[in-house]
């Protein structure tokens, strides 16, 4: 058996369907951020420094616990421990309805842990499809699609009518929901390679090609420099003095671009080089954070930047997908792959945590540039490091 088929595991419709749903409940509260943290702004919920540190609980916390989810859990009852996540995400969503400032915090920290073991389930089962880079894709236009429709509700009925307590309401019970339907999910993921994997085998998991190691640093710093621009939607139009409403639909402009982009990287990634690619986008989102810096900000030109930042997000993870087992053959740096997404979104707002005022948010968008400027150095010398010259991405 070659190794590609040893990875491969068969899977039903249902069972692709059921870790899809798992990857929209644990995002959900990322993919709504701009107008969820917006309203918190609004209402006197946080100041501008509280909610760097209630977006960094958000994403840290889903980062570490699907880092070191294969310690506590594992893979042999794969039902169970999403049950488990399930409803750690549903308390911490309920939770946070109770809490203000810096202890709103802790609500964000539960329901993040939560998530975290949902996604680091959803990406084993990623990295055990022959076409990891084509499902990834397809997960991120389903999650993003699922974010557009609680975003437009939650813009246009659920904070207006309800306050912005029913946002976190919503997640809450859409994590309830899919908690039944896990149990028709998969019962189990054999290891990768039939390797001998035991639940305390996860820090072998880090052992990997430093030319891997450095895809997914590069992964980490365009996040930290996607989350820091993403949670600051409504200060940095509020300091151009754009209207809230703007800022609102170019969140839902941006998160229905992401999903064309996800969509359009799953159908093609398997036909271009992924080096280039990324390089384009690189280089896009170092101009972009440089036009928020030092740009004329009006409403026709945000708008614009929303829908580019928008849809080169997800536009490129297949392609980043594609470079970490480009890099590393035996597809650990893709099973991790969550772990510097969300450890990366949540370090750039806390980072900027430290350098920005409750009235001036620029010192951020300083730090995004700056991150920006580090994944291009980092996506280049893992190509140059890379086993080989860029390929197509292997579909079979």
């Amino acid at each position: 058996m070659d190794k590609s088929s040893s990875r491969e595991v068969v899977f039903t419709s249902r069972d692709t369907l059921i870790m899809a749903l798992l990857m929209v409940v644990a995002y959900m509260a990322l993919g709504v951020a701009p107008i969820l943290y917006g309203d918190l702004l609004i209402a006197g919920r946080v100041n501008a420094v509280q909610l760097s540190h209630v977006a960094a609980a958000d994403y840290l916390s889903v980062g570490l616990a699907s880092l070191f989810a294969p310690r506590f859990f594992s893979l042999s009852n794969v039902r169970r421990t999403a049950i488990i996540g399930v409803l750690l995400n549903t308390f911490g969503n309920f939770w946070s309805t109770q809490l203000s400032s810096e202890w709103l915090i802790a609500g964000r920290l539960v329901a993040g842990a939560g998530g975290g073991i949902l996604i680091w389930l959803q990406y084993e089962f990623v990295a055990r499809n022959a076409r990891a880079e084509r499902l990834s894709g397809l997960y991120l236009a389903a999650y993003v699609g699922s974010a557009v429709v609680v975003s437009t509700l939650a813009s246009d009925v659920l904070v207006p009518r309800y306050g912005v307590n029913a946002v976190f309401a919503s997640m809450g019970v859409a994590a309830l929901v899919t908690g039944f339907a896990v149990l028709y999910g998969p019962k189990r993921m054999a290891p990768i390679e039939h390797s001998t994997e035991t639940p305390g085998d996860h820090i072998e998991r880090l052992t990997m090609p430093f030319a891997a190691i450095l895809a997914l640093l590069s992964v980490f710093f365009i996040n930290a420099f996607t989350a820091t621009l993403w949670i600051y939607f409504e200060p940095i139009t509020a300091a151009a003095n754009i209207p809230k409403s703007t800022s609102d639909l170019a969140a839902i402009l941006s998160l229905v671009l992401q999903g064309g982009g996800a969509i359009l990287a799953a159908m093609i990634a398997h036909r271009v080089r992924f080096l280039p690619v990324l390089i384009v986008c690189s280089v896009i989102y170092i101009l972009q954070a440089m036009y928020i810096l030092w740009g004329h900000l009006t409403i026709p030109g945000f708008l614009m930047f929303s829908l580019v930042f928008g849809g080169l997000g997800y536009f490129m993870v297949p392609f980043q997908i594609a470079l970490s087992a480009h890099c590393d053959p035996r597809r650990r740096a893709v099973s991790i792959f969550a772990v510097p997404v969300v450890l990366g979104a949540g370090f750039g707002p806390l980072i900027s945590s430290l350098t920005i005022s409750d009235s001036d948010v620029s010192a951020g968008v300083t730090i995004a540039l700056i991150c920006s400027v580090l994944s291009f150095m980092a996506l280049i010398c893992a190509a140059g490091l890379g086993r080989t010259r860029p390929q197509r991405v292997p579909v079979a």
